[in-house]
């Protein structure tokens, strides 16, 4: 066994030898890892000059009487020269590095001559150029204490005597003075990088302000602004603008048969090909759910917009491919030219939409001009319009109402709140008078305030004086859901005014159930019925509304339209209100039937089973001083049929 000792005792020898190596070698990695990580805070790698760091490298030569000084950075491969004075040499390989000994001492390293010292006297920089003799240097630190480099004083001449303690004192002192101004342009850099993400941070923001996050197009708010901007500044253009409106063509269609990825990628690829087919004067914006907008800064002429409008036809009525499926998309597009220079963005889009109505009628994929047919239609629109504002203004918008009776036993159920516009004069005129506010977004949403306001004062007044109204119903529209808050500002007046919710009756119409934005509408509602606000679909019957809808929405009262009760007694109205009385009632819904104008009427849709309804047979919509005669009335069970007349017509959106 002995035999075998020495050569084992070697081995284990020459292993731990590896090991201890290869653990220094693991080390040193490790440490150049760290100093490249301290180094690299600074961003100071190749980068130019700076004075305040060559002034340091010249003092300390001059201090120290040397005719070379530098500010050495010690990397993993190199070491670079922040400041070198003296000489014009930039970087070194790290092998010819004496800064690279200076890091892993504590003070003032010191070669007196590098020409005999055992360890630089073959060096390549003492060989050869610059030939230094004498070396002298200080390591530099990060904030963290890491060795990163070194201020380093040279000579081609050897000096035996080093330096003096004056000397190697102040070259420790602008060691420290280096890292002050390392320090110093990092916190710089912190700032720098600091405002340059709040800059970042603005940019995106204003652009998530400005654009729609699907397509990256314009937003409304945006174009609006482009507008207001075009008009404040006409002298830059020799043409007036132009706005088109786009609308894809059964979009909804695409979204529900194929969902909504490929609905998403026909919005994203209509934005697309707009992008490619406009130039830099216009201006692309999505402004709805599948609309969109040009704005052209200028127009030369109606033929220059006609000719815009069907390149942008061509452009866009092309195939789409989704999932290997071939889609066919159309668009329509109505424009028109500003024609004065006060003319506001409403006015515009206004004679815009017109056009773009006027284009869907004609067919898929055409494209209309606003004209002077349209015109008559937008000057009459713009009379509504201002006579809205100013029955605003005055408190000339008030609510009448209509009771909802049931039919089995004469009693009142509830009323129906309807929109009524006084004249001036002290006449009373329908929502008919005023139909085109309630297709312009503000003015609907104000009008609707307004109604609110009235009931809720008027139910407030019946209560005090001990009248049972049993519930009132408001009619709304759906730009009263867009902004998302309908639903709170609502509960929150009911309970400034202490009525309880289950006293309100929310109408909504079919087109405002199913159409854009039918999302918010729908959270609105269920919003409100929670809170115990009764929601009631009307006109049923006259859209696209089904049962199915009806059963996805927390809808109570189901109304029938008044247009199947005025023609009872024909076999089609007759199966469609006993069809929607009997499911309907399966369902749990109350029926509602609008329109009774006769005894005929009431016979016939109680024999149907339908339990409620209101028309001028028993009252037409009157206001609110003649609660108290209906309740009256209610209670003995006789209503007093009346004629009809002008007050006893349909709700705000009629």
């Amino acid at each position: 066994m002995d035999m075998f000792e020495p050569p084992f005792s070697q081995f284990a020898a020459g292993l731990a030898g590896r090991l201890r190596r290869r653990a220094q070698a693991i080390g040193a990695e490790a440490d150049t890892q760290e100093r490249m990580q301290a180094i690299a805070e600074y961003a100071i790698l190749d980068t130019a000059p700076e004075p305040a760091f060559d002034s340091l490298a010249q003092l300390a030569a001059e201090i120290c009487t040397t005719n070379m000084g530098a500010i050495s950075l010690v990397c993993d491969h190199r070491q670079w020269f922040k400041a070198a004075y003296g000489t014009s040499l930039r970087e070194t390989p790290i092998e010819q590095s004496i800064c690279a000994h200076v890091i892993a001492d504590t003070g003032v390293f010191v070669v007196t001559d590098a020409q005999n010292h055992p360890v630089f006297g073959s060096n390549e920089l003492v060989r050869g150029e610059p030939g230094v003799r004498f070396y002298a240097g200080v390591p530099i630190h990060s904030r963290d204490g890491v060795p990163i480099g070194a201020l380093c004083v040279v000579d081609t001449v050897a000096r035996p005597e080093g330096l003096t303690a004056v000397q190697a004192r102040a070259l420790t002192v602008l060691g420290q003075q280096v890292e002050t101004q390392l320090e110093l342009r990092r916190e710089i850099l912190v700032q720098e990088g600091r405002i340059e993400r709040e800059q970042r941070l603005s940019r995106k923001l204003e652009h998530s302000a400005n654009h729609d996050s699907l397509t990256g197009l314009a937003n409304r708010g945006h174009l609006i602004r482009e507008f207001e901007k075009r008009m404040s500044a006409p002298l830059g253009y020799r043409h007036p603008p132009a706005l088109l409106l786009i609308d894809v063509d059964n979009f909804k269609t695409i979204n529900d048969g194929f969902g909504h990825a490929a609905g998403d990628l026909v919005l994203i690829e209509v934005a697309n090909r707009l992008r490619e087919t406009l130039g830099e004067d216009a201006v692309a914006a999505r402004v709805g759910g599948d609309e969109f907008a040009i704005l052209l800064r200028q127009c030369a002429s109606p033929e220059a917009a006609v000719e815009i409008a069907g390149t942008l036809l061509h452009a866009v009525n092309l195939p789409f491919i989704h999932d290997g499926r071939t889609l066919d998309c159309r668009i329509g597009i109505g424009y028109a030219l500003a024609e004065a220079e006060d003319e506001t963005f409403a006015a515009l889009h206004r004679k815009a939409d017109l056009a773009l109505v006027s284009a869907k009628a004609a067919g898929r994929g055409c494209a209309r001009a606003f004209n002077a047919v349209l015109a008559c239609a937008y000057d009459r629109e713009r009379e509504m319009i201002e006579q809205a504002q100013d029955a605003l203004v005055d408190g000339r918008i008030v609510p009448f109402y209509q009771p909802k009776v049931e039919l089995g036993t004469g009693r009142l159920a509830g009323y129906e709140a309807l929109l009524r516009v006084l004249t001036r004069e002290g006449l009373v005129e329908l929502p008919a008078s005023i139909a085109a506010a309630f297709e312009d977004r503000e003015l609907a949403v104000a009008i609707t305030d307004c109604m609110v306001h009235c009931v809720l004062s008027d139910i407030a007044d019946a209560m005090a004086r001990g009248i049972d109204l049993g519930h009132v119903a408001i009619n709304t529209t759906s730009f009263d859901f867009a902004t998302g808050d309908f639903a709170d500002r609502l509960l929150a007046r009911l309970a400034l005014r202490g009525i309880p919710p289950a006293m309100i009756e929310v109408e909504v119409t079919e087109s405002v159930v199913l159409g854009r934005g039918r999302d918010h509408v729908r959270q609105a509602l269920v919003e409100l019925a929670e809170a115990g606000v009764r929601i009631s679909l009307d006109d049923f019957g006259t859209g696209y509304a089904s049962l199915t809808n009806v059963k996805q929405l927390p809808i109570t009262p189901l109304k029938i339209d008044r247009s199947f009760v005025f023609d009872l007694g024909s076999e089609t109205d007759d199966s469609i209100i006993l069809a929607i009385s009997t499911l309907g009632t399966r369902m749990g819904l109350a029926i509602v039937a609008e329109g009774i104008e006769t005894e005929r009427h009431m016979t016939m849709l109680r024999r149907f089973g339908v339990p409620y309804g209101q028309g001028n047979y028993f009252s037409p919509a009157v206001p609110s001083g003649q609660f108290a005669r209906l309740t009256e009335m209610s209670a003995s069970g006789r209503w007093a049929p009346a004629k009809p007349d002008s007050t006893g017509e349909k709700t705000q959106t009629a």
